[in-house]
């Protein structure tokens, strides 16, 4: 009985990714086999041939992604997105093969400037790219700021604050706001 309840749950997360993936070809987006959504992730603008996603990627609960007409996102192979992410640029996110973000994390390519003559509101947008390299992981309620560029085999612990300020290196352990080095990967 148990695995009958496991084949039906999986089965609605294909249903899911099936429609999205639907939605997202008939706008000109590539979407891969084995697409799988937990529930419909929410587009706050609407992709125009700007989101690529891989094989066997997953897309957790109440997701959203606010990619501009600028902005482009590429998610790789064997990509997890946990629930309650928001992704956002102007520019481009880059999420490389087994990559993956827990839930509550908020990946943000753009930020409003700050000149101290106009209101904040009204300036304009400063973006730049995110990439996470292979291996990666990003910890639980944790923001990855624009420019930031995540090294092969990272972790950054629950959490945490990365920005483009801070150089990581490849297989280490990061946590803190703003991220500090806590280890090396074993």
């Amino acid at each position: 009985m148990r695995m009958l309840l496991i084949y039906i749950r999986n089965a609605k997360y294909r249903l899911n990714g099936f429609f999205v993936k639907l939605f997202l070809l008939s706008l000109g987006c590539k979407v891969g086999k084995n697409f799988k959504c937990l529930s419909i992730p929410r587009f706050r603008v609407l992709p125009k041939k700007n989101i690529q996603i891989g094989d066997n990627v997953t897309i957790g609960y109440d997701s959203i992604f606010e990619i501009t007409e600028e902005g482009k996102l590429i998610l790789d192979n064997q990509v997890v997105i946990g629930d309650r992410a928001y992704i956002s640029t102007s520019s481009l996110i880059h999420m490389k093969f087994l990559s993956g973000i827990a839930e509550n994390v908020s990946i943000r390519g753009t930020m409003h400037q700050l000149q101290k003559h106009n209101p904040v509101r009204l300036n304009k947008n400063k973006t730049k790219p995110i990439i996470l390299e292979e291996d990666s992981s990003i910890g639980a309620s944790s923001v990855i700021l624009m420019g930031t560029h995540i090294p092969k085999g990272v972790f950054i612990g629950a959490n945490s604050v990365v920005t483009d300020r801070i150089k990581l290196e490849p297989y280490t352990i990061y946590a803190g706001s703003p991220v500090k080095k806590i280890k090396e990967r074993e």
